[in-house]
Parts: structure tokens; C-alpha cells; sequence
């Protein structure tokens, strides 16, 4: 059993958690899923190297990344980066439909889009690389897994950007009032409509939830 026995800070951004908690103990067991795991250290690296990666393809404060995946390992890696750096996360289901994506990819107009091939029985993949002609054409696509659409995602992770000044700049401009988070309603009394959440939102919400399961002492794992 893995219990928090360290004060739980107040932060104003999600990913700033990953670093406090990796300054403080890098070896602790952050996250896993599958034979897929990261050390709070390996999270926190990885989450700096994809952020450079995204400015490394443009990407500014308040452009959207899109993500159409099921909670795998990659999205956390994807949010979080994105939010380090002032870009919005809008995941996507994978169960949404044709008309679903020809309505919410050109509303949200994202600058990258990840994607899987296959998820649940839907071929993702197949599906936007047959919209993606109706989309705008600046959008870049990235695959999670074998696909012959998009550029493969592990690509990225391959080079080193040298980016460290520029992403401290990014960061540095950030506000909690910032939007970090496009969530879309359940479209159960019509068509799913899009909220957008703020750092504050999210960073406070997390810090709640972690201090009730602090002060109630229930484990981790």
C-alpha cells in the first residue's frame, strides 16, 4: 500500500504538482498503466520534453491540441505538457460520431491532433484521415500506435530540442485564470456542448480531492 505522507501544496497548475512531488521524491511511483510506468522524475522529464516538442511545432498559449485516445498513458503525458505551456487539451471520445468530429474539430481549430488507430471497436484512424479534407489543412496529425496516417508519436520523443530557455519563457506567461481544458457535456438532451475549464479549475479541484484522501488516509495503491 502506497499512502501520502507529505503536506499537500497549493499549487495554481496541475503539472507543477509533478515537479514538487520529484523534487521531493523522485523514485516515488507516479503513474502506471499496463507494463507502461513513470517514477515522479521520469513524469516529470517527460512532460518537460514533450512541452518542447509542442514548441517545437508552434504550438502557442491558447492553441488547442486535440487528443482522440481512451485514457492510455499518453494522454497525461499530452495534457499535461500542453497545459505547461499555455496550449488547451480538448479530448475527444472515440465513440463520437462522423458528424460529432465534422462539428467539434473545426469549432475547438486545433493545431495538433492525437490520435489511435483503433479503440473499442471504432477505426479512428480511417475515420479523420477521411474527414481530415474538410478540416483546416495547417493541422498536424500524430499517431499513437501503428497507422499509416499521421506521423508516428514515438517520433517525437526521439530528438533532443534543446528548448529548455524557451520553455521557461512559456511557462513564466502563464495565469491560473488561464484556459487549460475543453470538456465536452454527454449530448444526452441534444448535441454535446463544449465548457472550458480553467488552470484554477483543475488545480484547485485535484488539491481538494488529494487533501481528503490525505486527511482520510486511504491508499494510493
Amino acid at each position: 500500500m502506497i499512502y501520502i505522507t507529505f503536506k499537500i501544496p497549493k499549487l495554481d497548475y496541475l503539472w507543477q504538482y509533478v515537479h514538487h512531488w520529484a523534487s521531493i521524491d523522485p523514485e516515488f511511483p507516479f503513474i502506471k498503466f499496463k507494463w507502461k510506468k513513470y517514477n515522479a522524475q521520469q513524469l516529470a522529464d517527460a512532460i518537460d520534453h514533450l512541452a518542447e516538442v509542442f514548441l517545437s511545432l508552434g504550438v502557442k498559449k491558447g492553441d488547442t491540441i486535440i487528443t482522440i485516445i481512451p485514457m492510455i498513458m499518453e494522454y497525461p503525458l499530452i495534457y499535461l505538457a500542453a497545459n505547461s505551456i499555455g496550449a488547451i487539451c480538448v479530448p475527444m471520445d472515440v465513440r463520437f460520431r462522423s458528424a460529432d468530429f465534422q462539428r467539434f474539430i473545426p469549432h475547438v481549430d486545433p493545431k495538433l491532433v492525437f490520435l489511435i488507430g483503433k479503440a473499442r471497436g471504432y477505426d479512428i484512424a480511417n475515420l479523420i484521415k477521411n474527414l481530415s479534407s474538410n478540416f483546416n489543412p495547417n493541422i498536424k496529425y500524430f499517431m499513437i500506435g501503428k497507422d499509416e496516417f499521421g506521423t508516428p508519436f514515438e517520433e517525437l520523443l526521439e530528438k533532443d530540442y534543446g528548448l529548455s530557455e524557451e520553455l521557461k519563457k512559456a511557462r513564466s506567461k502563464l495565469s491560473p485564470d488561464d484556459g487549460a481544458l475543453i470538456i465536452f457535456t454527454g449530448g444526452t438532451t441534444g448535441v454535446p456542448k463544449s465548457a472550458l475549464l480553467t488552470h484554477k479549475n483543475i488545480a484547485h479541484a485535484s488539491f481538494l480531492e488529494a487533501t481528503y484522501i490525505h486527511e482520510k488516509g486511504v491508499p494510493l495503491g
